[in-house]
Parts: C-alpha cells; sequence; structure tokens
C-alpha cells in the first residue's frame, strides 16, 4: 500500500514527487489473490509513469514467465522464494535479495525454482529523434 499520503490512482501513475511502498504486503496480497490461486502467477502494477514501469510478481513453484524480451532495461529483484532468470549467456538463480539487471532486447525467461515474488522494473529507452536545422 502506498504510504505518506501521497494520491495513488486506480491507473497507478505516479503522483507527487513521493510513493511509498511495503513490499512484503504488495507481494503477500497478490499470493492471495483469485488469480493466482487458480493460475500459479499474477502481477500488479505499482508505477506506471512514462518510461517506467514497476510490479510486483508472484510465480508458484514450476511457473514461469516463457521465454520474451523488453524494449528497455530491466531488473527483477527476488523479494521471498528462487528464480532461475534464462538468457542466451545461460541460467541465473536467485534467491532474496537476489538481482537480475537486464539490457534492452535481451531474450530471457523466467521460471519459479520455489514459490517467489519479486519487484520487476522496466526502464524503456528514451527515443531519440534527429531533426535537421
Amino acid at each position: 500500500m502506498p504510504q505518506l499520503g501521497h494520491t495513488y490512482l486506480r491507473t497507478h501513475r505516479l503522483k507527487g514527487n513521493v510513493l511509498s511502498f511495503a513490499l512484503r504486503g504488495e507481494a503477500t496480497a497478490i499470493e492471495q489473490s483469485a488469480a493466482y490461486r487458480r493460475s500459479g502467477r499474477t502481477a500488479k502494477t505499482l508505477v506506471n509513469a512514462g518510461r517506467l514501469r514497476v510490479e510486483v510478481v508472484a510465480l508458484r513453484k514450476g511457473a514461469s514467465m516463457a521465454q520474451h524480451r523488453a524494449k528497455g532495461h530491466v531488473t527483477i529483484h527476488v523479494l521471498r522464494g528462487a528464480l532461475r532468470v534464462t538468457t542466451t549467456e545461460g541460467p541465473a538463480d536467485l534467491a532474496p535479495g537476489g538481482l537480475v539487471v537486464l539490457a534492452p532486447n535481451v531474450t530471457h525467461a523466467v521460471t519459479a525454482r520455489r514459490d517467489a515474488s519479486f519487484l520487476l522494473t522496466l526502464a524503456l529507452e528514451r527515443k531519440v529523434s534527429l531533426s535537421t536545422p
């Protein structure tokens, strides 16, 4: 839940200068959701502000996010459980507190080795426009 009295809109857009979240509480809440109980995976967007997106994600043991790639930098920070992040450079096994940072367009897959929750951050690249004087 956001703290410090700042506005948190249903659209999850950043309002004000500071948002604060209790990540363990956010993770626990989505792990208790119907979607998680039904499919073994769910996510909640905490921030969607321009080029920045922050989500808390829960995966049941054995559940995965299929191979994909993102157009921006990605961070995966494990809050609870264990994950394997597999890229073309090989697997990275993460325990609580583990962090992986991926460059834009790196193909990767994420698999829960144990029931897990993690913070996923996507920072999209700034579009560069060339203009002639």
